[in-house]
């Protein structure tokens, strides 16, 4: 398997509504592991990176694929089924939007309903950073990215040639 190209604004694609998988077939189980080499490539690459939607690198497939203790884990048709009240905020930053980043408010725990690649269903209680990665990732499949969370581009970090984060100025 190959790492594919990270789809990044303004493609359109990220904007859409992806698809729900029906049949767990060769192409799917293919796809779940073009994914990982995907995270694997850009996180060796950019030291960052533990998760991606399918739509991240073109197929609009609901989908996601994330790192979790050293091992990957496929997630199909993700839905997530309880919330807690409780919220935190934290730093998130996207594959698909390049080099910025933004403080975004979520749900301290969740819990998650889905498919693994043998098509059984599973549930999944997340909290924390676990949480919060599902939570942006599953975001991808309705055509959501984080800056959509951020009042206005104000908010928005970057990073200078430090290395260091700074409020994107506006022009």
């Amino acid at each position: 398997m190959a790492a594919k190209k990270i789809i990044t604004l303004p493609d359109k694609i990220l904007r859409s509504k992806s698809e729900e998988i029906n049949d767990i077939n060769s192409e799917i189980l293919e796809l779940a592991h073009e994914m990982a080499d995907t995270i694997e490539s850009y996180s060796s690459e950019y030291e960052a990176g533990v998760a991606l939607a399918a739509v991240q690198i073109g197929i609009p497939k609901r989908m996601i694929v994330l790192k979790e203790d050293e091992e990957y884990i496929a997630l199909i048709n993700p839905i997530i089924i309880k919330k807690s009240k409780t919220e935190n905020e934290d730093l998130e930053g996207c594959m698909s939007v390049p080099k910025k980043y933004g403080m975004i408010m979520r749900s301290k725990s969740i819990k998650v309903k889905a498919k693994n690649l043998e098509g059984k269903d599973i549930k999944i209680a997340a909290e924390g950073m676990f949480a919060r990665i599902l939570q942006h990732e599953i975001d991808h499949l309705n055509g959501i990215l984080f800056t959509d969370y951020l009042k206005d581009s104000s908010q928005i970090y970057t990073l200078n040639s430090r290395g260091k984060l700074v409020l994107e100025k506006k022009v």
